[in-house]
């Protein structure tokens, strides 16, 4: 893929020919940040964003110390690259409010670059770089990119800065569609919560529904089973499909192949999921994910079921799965998982949560409504997964078919030549 007014061969070049990296610094023995504003901005990998900085949470280097890791400060003109840890290969150029900051031992930066900067960039986001990160993250449980390596990295890059530029000015286009959807997505899922906060607590009703809500129990409305018991040697390729924990991902239920798991143990009859139960997670080694929740669609075409550290919640009401993602309700189990040191619901705690519920006829009013904010957000997310396939898309047809283009050229000369 080319600019049809771009015909010139590209150089095929190594990042070190076009640039220098350079490495962050360590705090000095017994000193710490700070949050005073008027410091010294340290920029650490947690602050590090694909594409940016997480401004939120910076913290900042007292005055007597900025001139012992001064040398080490970071510009916008540069890009940076986290080098070690889970967050490994995380890249961006920081904003110029932040010209001038300090940069962790965990991240270098690529500074004095020839090329156009924001060109560098989006070559560096290409599967070049990924192929890299992998190649390390098998050598120990601390993977880290060395000076080196980074150094070493191959590129391919036009000749000329008009060429450059154009390519980074669209793919600057298209990144801002991306994050402009995603402000719409974080938007209404910020409207969701703000609606199933102030809908439970009644602070919102539709038109023509003025009927107190009636004080009920959570196992007055529906049934809980704890789920099915099995060991590794019933874990099998094909079999009875059963959903845990990690299927759970932000209110639904997550089918994908690599995190599904099969039993030839067969559960009782109860423990079928039916369309509509809705699947809790009961028990976790991180304590914050125990309570979450999704609802099933009837979706799968098999006999399945959930794990013993799930449960399953059988109701008919219209507003069931909505209580599950209820302030109410995220409230009542953090409560309950506060005062033990094992991260464990059960079915008999939860059936004592107490609320109010309104007459079905406005429940099924208030779910229609939600439901359709939920098709929003899910057309929402569906659209930056596509926006974000086509920019690998792009960059795979950009950079990466150059470079193979670039192989077979070289491996045709050898021919010729032997």
């Amino acid at each position: 893929m080319r600019f049809k007014e771009f015909t010139d061969e590209w150089d095929n070049i190594i990042l070190n020919d076009i640039a220098e990296v350079k490495g962050g610094k360590r705090l000095p023995k017994g000193h710490t940040l700070t949050d005073e504003k008027n410091q010294h901005p340290y920029i650490t990998v947690s602050d590090m964003e694909n594409g940016s900085v997480n401004q939120n949470n910076i913290k900042y280097v007292p005055e007597e110390i900025q001139n012992k890791i001064s040398q080490y400060t970071i510009t916008d003109r540069d890009i940076f690259i986290s080098v070690a840890g889970q967050r490994l290969g995380i890249l961006g150029i920081i904003p110029p409010s932040l010209n001038g900051a300090n940069l962790t031992e965990n991240a270098d930066k690529i500074t004095n670059i020839q090329i156009n900067q924001k060109f560098l960039y989006h070559s560096l986001e290409t599967s070049v770089l990924t192929k890299l990160i992998q190649k390390v993250s098998t050598r120990n449980a601390q993977p880290k990119l060395a000076l080196k390596e980074i150094r070493n990295i191959k590129l391919v890059i036009p000749q000329t800065k008009q060429e450059q530029e154009k390519i980074s000015n669209f793919l600057d286009y298209v990144d801002k569609k991306i994050e402009l959807m995603d402000n719409n997505y974080q938007y209404f899922k910020a409207f969701k919560k703000y609606l199933l906060q102030n809908i439970f607590a009644q602070k919102l009703r539709f038109d023509g529904f003025n009927e107190e809500w009636k004080k009920t129990y959570l196992k007055d409305i529906g049934t809980f089973y704890r789920g099915h018991s099995y060991n590794s040697s019933n874990v099998v390729n094909e079999g009875l499909l059963v959903l845990r924990s990690n299927n759970i991902q932000n209110n639904t239920l997550n089918f994908d192949e690599d995190e599904l798991q099969f039993v030839n143990k067969d559960c009782k009859p109860e423990l079928n999921l039916l369309d509509g139960d809705i699947v809790i997670c009961m028990s976790n080694g991180t304590k914050s994910l125990v309570g979450k929740s999704a609802q099933y669609n009837g979706n799968y075409n098999s006999k399945l079921t959930v794990g013993a550290f799930c449960s399953i919640f059988r109701s008919d009401f219209p507003l069931a799965p909505y209580i599950f993602q209820s302030e109410l309700y995220k409230k009542y189990s953090y409560l309950l998982l506060a005062g033990t040191n094992i991260n464990n619901l059960k079915n008999s705690d939860l059936e004592k949560l107490s609320l109010y519920i309104p007459s079905l006829e406005e429940q099924e009013k208030i779910a229609n409504f939600l439901s359709s904010v939920d098709q929003k957000i899910d057309l929402l997310k569906d659209q930056i997964s596509q926006m974000e396939d086509f920019k690998r898309g792009l960059l795979q047809s950009l950079f990466v078919k150059i470079i193979e283009r670039i192989k077979n050229i070289f491996l045709y000369v050898r021919l010729i030549i032997n």
